[in-house]
């Protein structure tokens, strides 16, 4: 079981929630929310939206399931996903990089984010996670609250 599988099962626990409520709160199949426990899933097979569905449902914020225990996870200073935006741009601007060079360099593409930065609801944690490894910028602070 992943750490983040095992924080989930614990946050469930301690909510008194059945798998199916969940399930049904962030909009997946019961055996998909059994995945996201058992197994690594809640990195790439869930979107960020149902994700922080889950999260809403269970009282919790997404960073609870992922920071390191040694994280601070109260003091966290928030980027919004138009404010990652800027910053994937501004990357590219300074170092004379293409967008398609960068999405070759972090595996996802990611063109129609900077039109409608909102479109990173739709991202997993992966994608999440490459592209701003990709610009430098510490994921868990995007993490929606």
């Amino acid at each position: 079981m992943s750490q983040a599988g095992s924080r989930l099962r614990a946050a469930r626990i301690r909510s008194g929630k059945s798998p199916e409520e969940l399930a049904n709160a962030c909009r997946i199949s019961s055996p998909a929310y059994y995945d996201l426990e058992q197994f690594n899933d809640l990195n790439n097979t869930i979107s960020i939206a149902e994700l922080a569905a889950l999260c809403k449902a269970l009282g919790i914020r997404i960073i609870e399931l992922f920071a390191d225990d040694n994280a601070t996870v109260t003091n966290q200073k928030g980027l919004t996903f138009t404010d990652l935006a800027l910053v994937v741009k501004t990357h590219l601007d300074e170092r004379r990089q293409s967008l398609d060079d960068f999405e070759n360099d972090v595996g996802w593409e990611i063109a129609a984010f900077f039109q409608a930065p909102d479109s990173a609801w739709n991202w997993n944690i992966d994608c999440l996670r490459d592209v701003c490894l990709g610009c430098g910028v510490d994921w868990l602070s995007v993490l929606p609250p």
